[in-house]
């Protein structure tokens, strides 16, 4: 095999190693052809801890460390200032309960009952993966620990029933405005047209670019859970930007500058332009000194999940079966019942 390149940019590993792995017929590729950056020192030193513990951070690569874990992800809800004054409400940043949330989907309904110019409580643009997080974040604030879960299936079965009642109340004050078509989500709760947008931290990136004045009044708060009980697991990972070529015609060139990449100056750069959290040490945030909120956000949620920050699916970890999906957007929507719901899950 030829080398005409050095360094693989790995921009999106979905888009980038998955799409490898489906030319190759081959999920495993990356420990054949990649660089595993786990056999050095260096890239230890540098690193925080977490990123050790975690498996799914290498498993997306082959089981390898395919490069400096420089961009993290933190999932949160996102909301305008503006539009929460609007509304009359104050939004937790933490500690954030289905009742809190049930009260500002209310408050969104009763300020659509006389405003000429409406607000939806959610989008109806690309809302299937944002409403999934809420409910498993919701299902496993109910279980609480999921030590010897699978033991546990009517746990379990009444975890996912009480969640998807939950769904169905929030149906009754129309979370999803169907008034306000959203076709850039961005765009619309700058303007203030959205209260609430699950997404990951990176995203606020992208509204910025739009528009960095109005993006100063996005706040990311932490997900709904019941009666202020923590979930097992909360949605974020860090992941590799680029990766060595085993093969590279200059390998030893290409690792030291992924060497370079992973130093403090380059993590406190990345904090200071992107506020995305990074797998890498850092001496020194502005969060220290209570100057951003995002950096504030992301400090807290690393902080109080460590090691139980990461991706998942909901079926892996209830039911040790990755190919079942919970997916109840139709029961957010007032489409389907929660009963109806669980009976075709159970089919």
């Amino acid at each position: 095999m030829n080398y005409f390149i050095d360094i693989l940019r790995l921009k999106n590993r979905t888009e980038v190693y998955k799409n490898i792995a489906k030319k190759l017929g081959d999920t495993e590729w990356g420990a054949k052809y990649l660089v595993d950056f786990n056999q050095y020192d260096w890239y230890h030193e540098s690193h925080i801890e977490h990123v050790f513990h975690v498996s799914s951070i290498r498993d997306g690569y082959g089981g390898i460390y395919a490069g400096p874990l420089i961009s993290g992800r933190n999932y949160a809800l996102w909301y305008n200032e503006k539009t929460a004054e609007k509304l009359g409400i104050e939004i937790k940043q933490t500690g954030m309960t289905l009742d809190d949330f049930m009260g500002y989907c209310k408050a969104v309904y009763d300020y659509n009952q006389t405003a000429v110019e409406k607000i939806t409580f959610m989008p109806d643009h690309k809302l299937n993966s944002q409403v999934t997080d809420i409910f498993n974040n919701l299902v496993l604030s109910e279980l609480g620990s999921l030590d010897n879960i699978l033991n546990q299936p009517q746990r379990v079965k009444e975890a996912i029933k009480k969640s998807l009642k939950a769904f169905e109340d929030l149906s009754n004050y129309n979370p999803v405005n169907t008034d306000v078509n959203v076709n850039k989500d961005f765009v619309y709760i700058l303007n203030g047209q959205i209260l609430f947008e699950e997404k990951p931290s990176s995203w606020y990136n992208q509204c910025e670019t739009e528009d960095a004045e109005k993006a100063l009044n996005l706040v990311p708060v932490e997900m709904p859970v019941f009666n202020n009980q923590s979930p097992s697991l909360y949605p974020g990972t860090f992941q590799s930007v680029w990766a060595v070529f085993k093969n590279a015609p200059h390998k030893e060139e290409a690792v030291e500058l992924m060497r370079y990449f992973s130093t403090n100056d380059v993590a406190e750069r990345w904090l200071s332009l992107t506020y995305n959290p990074t797998g890498l040490k850092v001496k020194l945030k502005s969060s220290d000194f209570g100057q951003n909120k995002i950096e504030t956000f992301n400090t807290y949620i690393e902080k109080k999940y460590g090691e139980n920050l990461r991706m998942f699916e909901l079926g892996e970890v209830l039911y040790a079966n990755k190919d079942i999906k919970i997916e109840p957007l139709s029961v957010f929507q007032g489409k389907m019942t929660a009963d109806q719901f669980y009976k075709n899950l159970k089919k």
